[in-house]
């Protein structure tokens, strides 16, 4: 019988199963036993192999371990008993060999699925895992089989599915059981990865195929929501996904112009447009994304490139679509309202989209025809997308084709005045292929952009603020010969308008246009014609004609004799339209024609440092007395020399009248006041129940109404004196209030006589009197505001300040620089004035530094000018004056030149200690 059974391998393997399967003994006992027998073969037959070896016998143990759990002993425990009884070598042995025969077990076909193979199944899998984590983790092999296994486990369990290790090694098979998974059901991406991840597959892998189904089924959304989820959830996307990903944004371009661009029904119209305009929305954020995953390939970058612009371009046509020009202002600046509690509006940083007065799309007004447009730009879509896999011949085809619909598009945005948009369209359709490989020509020189540059250049520079940065952006885009064209057309409709500030702003965008092109013609053209209207505009109100600008030099001269023009307007006259050399020949030719008019040239010539505007700007407000007149005098005399008693009365009576009842007015009686001040003691005036302090009270009110006589100002004098003069100055300015110069010089009069320290009206009357330029009213009403701490804090009180300051040192500076005038036997040189004119600059000088608050910016105007004449040290004064905190460097005292500098005492003490070279 024993011979039987070694007889073969079969039955020697039966014979061990029985040992281990006999219950009579213990666990530990069958496989002593079952070790004896081996031991005990190949000593009997030392010759021979052996039928089966020890890890054979071991293999065989562990496996009806499996098959029968018990309590006593489980595969893991004998697997790790027998690693400390025999070393790690032969339980690796062992733990390989019986892996391998559970995972052929696995992978058997199953003749009928019941719930005891099923558990038989999964027990395998379970334990088959189990001794590959615990005892072959360091063998790659068996870890991507324990991955298999788990596979196989979860397909069985949550899906029902009967899985061998060949199927999931096999790509074709998952790629089918995925798209199986895909098609039966409707599943989310997250659900689609996760079977993937159960097949084996890569996310890249399940992506790739996820969007192909979804260009299979012809679903545009569906599509873009997989590409954009499989690039949020794929972080380094592979170039075989980033190519799937941009051939799926390609084929919703592709659909769009089937869709909407090749014709629809109209029924379906207005679904079928919002569907079309919710993917370009979504493919435009979907392109955001896929930029930086295809910058692997330049081929996929332009492509992406390529479709953002078009989507662009699409967006913004639905923007002008959408525009709604009967919507008031009012609705789009509540929004920002709401938050004002929140947040303090000076915390708001806007762009430069922001600023006033940029040139955008939506100036141009809306597009009306919306459906027309969509179907325009939707049918211009699949020239967006590559073609290289089209033959050459239906290539050139469809390349004329695309060009003929982007031509009508184009026409569409001329013909709906949509100059900036088809700007942008022309200079995209001119990168696509259509163009770049034929039909350029199409396009026309530069691209067609010719009209629409000049058409949006015209708008922009009649508007104020001008948007100067989009007229020189559009113009660097054409060509010299293009620009020059545009610039000549543009000037033959912006001459006929009389805005100052458009030819100003057509000025600034020819001298571009001439950086552009080096050719200057056309901008010296401009500046000559502007430097004659302003000319013109100049002389005009001096009061001589404008049009002295067209005729010659000598007629020009011939006219300033005769209105005894001041020579230094002469001198700059002279200097622009003739030039320097000529100016002492001109200069000379003046006082001829002067003195050929019969004037007294020393006299004029004397009164040079005076400005037109000075002189004429506050002569009808300014009112000298007459108290040392030599008629005040005359009369004074005549009047001791007769009863001065009986006349005293009449004087007396003339300051109560109404100046419109007395002869001569108002300097009538402005007279008789000085005459009773000079002529009449304190004595002598008690007897009429009157003083002094009364008549110059009476004097003060009359000298008023004069002022609200030239003002214009319908107040009786007797209610303007009781009258509360603060709550006059409230009434002049109140809203609705034509304001003059006159008005102005009344109630900066009232404001400092009566010490008003209203900030919002000193304001209010310093701007009125820059513009009116009553300067020396508006000095008086600056140091007001420097002796009331009040009104430190007026608006721009630096400027203003700086400005006063500027306006005199512009007066009295020319003297500085001029050598000398000689008309006949008498000569006015610089020595004669330096001394007075010095003066003039340092009281103005400390008038700049007695400004209350920090100059700042403004007071660099007056720093330039100081340091123009040499005057150093005033400069650096001017420095420290306009800011009390930065530290100033320090004055170099060797750059003092005492012969061209206000010296004040501290300069001359610091200079002193200076050393001088030997």
């Amino acid at each position: 019988m024993l011979d039987a059974v070694l007889a073969s391998e079969y039955n020697f393997l039966r014979f061990i199963r029985f040992i281990f399967t006999h219950d009579r003994y213990g666990i530990a006992q069958r496989l002593t036993d079952a070790v004896k027998m081996v031991e005990v073969y190949c000593q009997l037959h030392v010759q021979h192999s052996p039928l089966v070896s020890l890890t054979r016998i071991y293999v065989l143990f562990a496996d009806y371990l499996q098959k029968v759990p018990t309590q006593e002993l489980s595969v893991v425990n004998f697997l790790e008993e027998l690693r400390a009884d025999k070393g790690d070598k032969l339980v690796s042995e062992v733990a390989s060999r019986l892996v391998d025969d559970w995972q052929r077990q696995v992978d058997s076909v199953v003749e009928a699925w019941t719930e005891d193979s099923v558990a038989r199944r999964v027990g395998l899998i379970s334990s088959a895992k189990s001794v590959i984590l615990r005892f072959l983790n360091g063998d790659e092999r068996y870890m991507e089989t324990y991955e298999n296994l788990c596979s196989i486990q979860k397909l069985q369990e949550k899906f029902n599915m009967y899985v061998i290790t060949p199927q999931l090694e096999s790509k074709e098979w998952r790629a089918a059981t995925l798209k199986n998974f895909i098609v039966r059901e409707e599943r989310s991406l997250l659900e689609v990865v996760a079977f993937s991840g159960i097949l084996r597959m890569s996310r890249d892998e399940a992506s790739r195929l996820s969007i192909k189904l979804a260009i299979d089924s012809g679903n545009t959304l569906g599509t873009l929501t997989i590409v954009r989820d499989a690039l949020r959830c794929v972080p380094d996307a592979s170039p075989a996904l980033a190519e799937s990903c941009v051939h799926g944004c390609e084929f919703v371009l592709w659909r769009l112009q089937e869709a909407i661009g090749n014709g629809m029904e109209p029924m379906q119209e207005p679904e079928v447009v919002d569907q079309a305009v919710d993917s370009i929305l979504i493919l435009s954020r979907v392109l955001r994304i896929l930029e930086p995953v295809a910058v692997h390939s330049l081929i996929l970058q332009e492509a992406v490139t390529r479709m953002y612009g078009y989507t662009n371009i699409f967006i913004q046509l639905v923007n002008q679509c959408m525009l709604d020009d009967t919507t008031s202002e009012s609705s789009s600046t509540k929004e920002p309202s709401k938050g004002e509690d929140a947040a303090n509006p000076e915390n708001h940083i806007y762009g430069v989209r922001r600023r006033v007065g940029v040139y955008q799309m939506r100036n141009e007004g809306p597009l009306f025809s919306r459906m027309e447009a969509i179907s325009g730009i939707a049918a211009v879509a699949q020239s967006v997308i590559r073609s290289d896999k089209v033959d050459e011949e239906s290539r050139f085809a469809m390349y004329a084709e695309q060009a003929s619909k982007w031509l009508e598009l184009l026409n569409f945005l001329s013909l709906s005045n949509q100059d900036l948009l088809e700007f942008q369209a022309r200079i995209y359709a001119s990168t696509l292929p259509c163009f770049t490989h034929a039909h350029n020509e199409e396009l026309g020189r530069d691209c067609g952009l010719r009209a629409s540059v000049k058409n949006v250049c015209l708008r922009v520079l009649q508007a104020h603020p001008c948007d100067l940065w989009t007229v020189c952006t559009l113009l660097s885009s054409l060509s010299s010969q293009t620009i020059e064209e545009v610039v000549l057309e543009l000037r033959t409709v912006l001459s006929t308008r009389k805005s100052p500030q458009t030819t100003i702003n057509f000025l600034r965008a020819v001298q571009f246009a001439a950086v552009l092109t080096q050719n200057f013609t056309h901008e010296k053209m401009l500046t000559d014609t502007f430097v004659k209207h302003l000319w013109a505009k100049r002389l005009g109100k001096i009061g001589i004609s404008p049009n002295l600008t067209k005729k010659s030099i000598s007629n020009a001269i011939c006219d300033f004799a005769k209105h005894k023009l001041d020579p230094n307007v002469v001198v700059e006259y002279v200097d622009e339209f003739c030039g320097e050399h000529r100016l002492q020949d001109e200069l000379l030719n003046y006082a001829l024609e002067l003195i050929q008019n019969n004037y007294r040239v020393f006299q004029t010539m004397g009164n040079v440092g005076l400005d037109v505007a000075m002189n004429t700007s506050d002569e009808n407000e300014l009112f000298l007395l007459p108290f040392f007149d030599i008629t005040v005098d005359r009369i004074v005399h005549i009047l001791k020399l007769i009863n001065m008693d009986k006349i005293m009365v009449d004087l007396i009576s003339y300051l109560r009248r109404d100046a419109s009842s007395v002869a001569g007015g108002f300097r009538t009686i402005v007279r008789a006041a000085c005459v009773l001040l000079r002529a009449y003691t304190e004595a002598q005036l008690k007897r009429a129940n009157y003083d002094h302090v009364k008549i110059c009270i009476d004097l003060d009110a009359v000298l008023y109404g004069r002022l609200l006589d030239l003002a214009h100002v319908d107040i009786p004098l007797d209610t303007f004196r009781r009258q509360e003069k603060s709550v006059v100055v409230r009434g002049l300015v109140a809203p609705g209030t034509r304001w003059t110069p006159q008005l102005a010089f009344l109630i900066a009069s009232l404001i400092v006589d009566n010490e008003i320290a209203d900030r919002s009206v000193v304001e209010m009357v310093l701007n009125r009197l820059q513009v009116a330029q009553q300067r020396e009213m508006f000095v008086t009403l600056l140091k007001y505001c420097r002796q009331e701490k009040k009104l430190h804090r007026t608006k721009n009180l630096p400027m203003l300040w700086a400005r006063a300051v500027d306006w005199s040192l512009g007066n009295i500076g020319w003297l500085l620089n001029r050598r000398y005038f000689c008309f006949q036997n008498q000569c006015l040189t610089l020595e004669n004035v330096t001394e007075e004119l010095r003066d003039k600059f340092e009281n103005w000088f400390y008038f700049a530094a007695s400004c209350p608050v920090e100059g700042g910016r403004a007071f660099d105007s007056i720093k330039n000018a100081l340091r123009a004449r040499n005057y150093i040290a005033a400069a650096h004064m001017i420095s420290i004056v306009s800011s009390f905190t930065q530290k100033s460097p320090q004055l170099d005292y060797t750059m003092v030149n005492p012969e061209h500098e206000l010296v004040f005492k501290w300069t001359k003490d610091a200079m002193k200690d200076i050393p001088m070279e030997s």
